[in-house]
């Protein structure tokens, strides 16, 4: 004779039984579908890692897995009320039979009342519609968001009927109602999820995700995204505001993250460093730029993790000419004081250098003609030097001649004058008179 107990038992412990797995796969489709039947018992196989034939004997373990899973529709007792007759070969009585209707009745009225908690505290709105396109579960939230009159929502209803009289409320935009329901009943139908926004004409935005359920049928939620939509209109008219103003700036300006990817750049970054904004977001810098100037900024890039507003100069050749930039990081500090990550401003220094050069070269020029002409004085003042102590020398030769040459003439009276000697002959005019 079959039975099972609930003890404890060791892993695929052999059962000395007929019963096989096919059996129990067949009890089990008494009171669930075929499809969700197989499912679970792949699952318990791949889980087990051993397969499981239909002819093979059923151990206690598959046995102990088919009254856990019909326990989860009849409740405990009912389902081992149930798998001791199949294992035993005789039928149930009829006190058995109203004892699992009862259990049964008890356990879906449970998991109903829990599934209606679950949905009513779920901030969206839930529907759930059957493998018949009939409309099985919803919650308040979805009657909230669509303001449905009492006659159209109620268990069973036709989805038709439902998306027929949103149509006509304008809920699905202009165009013929009747073409709105056909789709939204053929996306029923192909069983494929999806997701899509939904602007309604009160100025509310919905986000409908609709999800295939395994048996047939389709859930969908309905979220109320209008919030976050006027937030990230913000946001995009902010970062427009934003690229219209570092747009216009005669700066390269990007913003990095803390792990050194892009997340910002202006016109002009872009179009000096020859890169597309939209596949550069999200990369490191050290996979955008030339390994070189990749390398050359590490330590500046390091140093501004760390909390440090660093500034350098690079020089760039752009058009054939060399252009001259100030590089300034400056750390993105959050409200914690953590790094958030960093700016980068790149401002044109080009005729700020090239007047510094000019400055230099002018500097180093008039350096040169100073020395120049100091050489030159130097060397005339030498010259003059030279040419005074020739002049003091001949001078003194001048003088010492004039003083031989006086030693050597000798000595007259005083009062000895040449005769005849006139004042004609000293130049005087007119009168002549001789000298006594």
């Amino acid at each position: 004779m079959d039975s099972v107990e609930t003890r404890q038992t060791s892993v695929n412990r052999p059962w000395t039984g007929a019963t096989t797995v096919g059996d129990l796969k067949v009890l089990c489709e008494r009171f669930l579908g075929a499809g969700q039947v197989d499912r679970a018992f792949d699952d318990y196989a791949r889980r087990a890692g051993k397969p499981l034939d239909d002819g093979t004997r059923a151990s206690i373990d598959v046995i102990q897995f088919t009254e856990r899973f019909l326990a989860s529709v009849l409740g405990a007792s009912s389902a081992r009320i149930v798998v001791n007759s199949a294992l035993q070969g005789r039928g149930i009585g009829i006190s058995d039979v109203i004892s699992i209707v009862d259990e049964a009745s008890q356990v879906l009225e449970f998991n109903r009342a829990l599934l209606q908690a679950t949905i009513e505290n779920i901030n969206q709105g839930i529907s759930v519609v059957d493998q018949n396109l009939r409309l099985v579960v919803w919650n308040q939230r979805y009657l909230e968001l669509f303001r449905f009159p009492d006659h159209i929502i109620r268990v069973g209803a036709q989805m038709d009927r439902i998306f027929r009289y949103n149509a006509h409320n304008g809920e699905y935009g202009p165009g013929d109602p009747e073409e709105h329901v056909q789709l939204l009943l053929d996306n029923i139908r192909d069983g494929q999820p999806h997701r899509y926004v939904r602007y309604r004409q009160d100025g509310s935005v919905l986000e409908v995700q609709g999800n295939p359920m395994p048996g047939g049928g389709f859930v969908y939620t309905y979220q109320d995204i209008t919030q976050q939509k006027r937030i990230e209109e913000a946001l995009i008219r902010s970062e427009n505001n934003i690229r219209i103003y570092t747009d216009n700036v005669p700066a390269l300006i990007a913003y990095f993250d803390k792990e050194s990817r892009y997340l910002f750049t202006n016109r002009a970054y872009e179009q000096a460093f020859n890169i597309d904004r939209n596949a550069v977001i999200g990369r490191r810098y050290e996979d955008v730029l030339p390994v070189k100037q990749a390398e050359e900024r590490v330590p500046w890039v390091q140093r501004t993790l760390a909390g440090e507003r660093v500034s350098f100069e690079v020089s760039r050749r752009v058009n054939d000419a060399m252009r001259y930039m100030l590089v300034t990081y400056t750390p993105h500090f959050g409200d914690s004081q953590s790094i958030l990550g960093f700016f980068a401003l790149y401002q044109d220094i080009t005729e700020r250098r090239q007047a510094e050069i000019a400055l230099k070269e002018t500097n180093e020029t008039l350096e040169e003609r100073v020395r120049e002409r100091t050489q030159a004085l130097s060397e005339a003042n030498a010259a003059l030097r030279q040419e005074n102590r020739v002049r003091a020398e001949a001078e003194q030769a001048l003088r010492q001649a004039k003083q031989l040459a006086e030693d050597a003439t000798p000595r007259k009276p005083a009062s000895w004058l040449p005769p005849a000697t006139t004042y004609c002959n000293l130049g005087m005019p007119r009168a002549c008179l001789p000298l006594r």
